[in-house]
């Protein structure tokens, strides 16, 4: 029992130390959040299977193919394939729920991503979220833009 009280009282002393220090801070951290905090991460993940493509593969030049260039705007202005359309994709943020709708509405055969080609590539993971998110037939070409001959 002795103990018990012995350890109790030492970490009552503790805390109260560690209160008063916290006190003599000028900016001391607060004992209660001031504000509610935001969670940056949308969760759950949703991220399917998306399959690379070659940067020669005929398909890109097709009519039935939406080519989207998912860097920033730009990157886009600076080069990008003739008829790729420009979204960028920002990986703490969800796309937007009428621009899945405006694919899956629109007459496409697949549709095919391109990123900045860094590890992890945005065209990779924009491509992954279409495909989680119901969009069919999503691709992303592997190297991503510099494979294109940005």
């Amino acid at each position: 029992m002795r103990i018990w009280i012995e350890a109790t009282a030492i970490l009552a002393g503790s805390i109260l130390i560690a209160l008063f220090f916290n006190q003599m801070r000028s900016l001391g951290l607060p004992l209660i959040a001031e504000k509610e905090y935001q969670i940056f991460i949308p969760c759950p993940e949703q991220k399917g299977d998306a399959h690379p493509l070659a940067p020669t593969d005929p398909r890109l030049t097709e009519k039935t193919t939406l080519l989207i260039d998912c860097r920033s705007g730009q990157q886009y202005t600076q080069w990008h394939l003739p008829a790729a359309i420009s979204v960028e994709y920002d990986f703490l943020t969800p796309i937007a729920e009428d621009y899945i709708n405006s694919i899956i509405a629109s007459k496409v055969n697949m549709v095919v991503i391109y990123g900045d080609g860094d590890d992890p590539d945005s065209g990779q993971e924009m491509a992954r979220e279409l495909a989680g998110r119901g969009i069919k037939n999503v691709y992303f070409i592997k190297g991503g833009a510099p494979a294109l001959g940005n």
